[in-house]
């Protein structure tokens, strides 16, 4: 069952690796493709930004969540590491754990507030709910 759950968030966790670079890909793509629409054609493409915009902000948030999982992101250090035993180090990142899912918690249910209240909005060039740019927030 364990080695199960493990292989299922390894699976998830390459899906996201993937779905994050053809992300990256698109937006580059777009947004170089209307740099020059815009400069040596003289006109381009509308929806260009909204959709870059949102390949962004999603871009961003799969990345932080990568980022968790392989420890990426900034540690503050409380007690100089060489003085940590190992007791210590299993509590201090324990409570990192815990503050880590707090904010989660918090970035979940306040970001399906922000989606529900901005999918009434839409987004002039695309006509799509402005809900979309914060849907990967909950």
């Amino acid at each position: 069952m364990k080695n199960g759950i493990i292989a299922f968030f390894n699976l998830v966790h390459i899906a996201l690796v993937y779905i994050a670079k053809l992300m990256m890909i698109a937006m580059v793509l777009i947004i170089f493709t209307n740099v020059v629409l815009r400069y040596v054609f003289s006109s381009g493409l509308m929806w260009s930004e909204e959709v870059a915009l949102l390949l962004a902000v999603w871009f961003i948030f799969i990345a932080m969540s990568l980022g968790v999982k392989q420890g990426l992101h900034i540690n503050i250090t409380l007690i100089p590491e060489a003085k940590q035993s190992p007791g210590v180090k299993k509590v201090l990142a324990v409570l990192k754990s815990v503050a880590t899912l707090t904010i989660a918690l918090a970035m979940m249910i306040h970001g399906w507030k922000l989606v529900g209240f901005t999918m009434q909005s839409i987004m002039p060039a695309t006509q799509w709910p402005a809900g979309l740019l914060y849907a990967i927030l909950p």
